[in-house]
């Protein structure tokens, strides 16, 4: 993933600001990883960034993921029923 593309969804309020090593560099926990990915996932079934950060910024931090993937899975099940007419 491009530097560019984590720092802009930092921007958008989709992730916090990471920890920096003593050089400056930025370091993300696991937990950031995987949600970076569920955004990814999110966008490869039709979601666009304002959807996305809407459910985030709805959602108890704890449950955010939880119930944002619900919503990608009926979304991605719904492309998927779509392309098969």
């Amino acid at each position: 993933m491009n530097v560019e593309t984590l720092r802009y969804y930092e921007r958008r309020g989709l992730l916090p600001a990471p920890e920096r090593t003593p050089s400056g560099h930025r370091r993300y926990d696991e937990e950031t990883v995987r949600f970076v990915r569920e955004i990814k996932d999110a966008q490869a079934v039709g979601f666009t960034l304002t959807e996305i950060a809407e459910c985030v910024c709805d959602a108890a931090p704890v449950r955010r993921r939880r119930r944002c993937g619900r919503g990608w899975q009926r979304r991605s099940t719904r492309s998927t029923d779509a392309s098969r007419r």
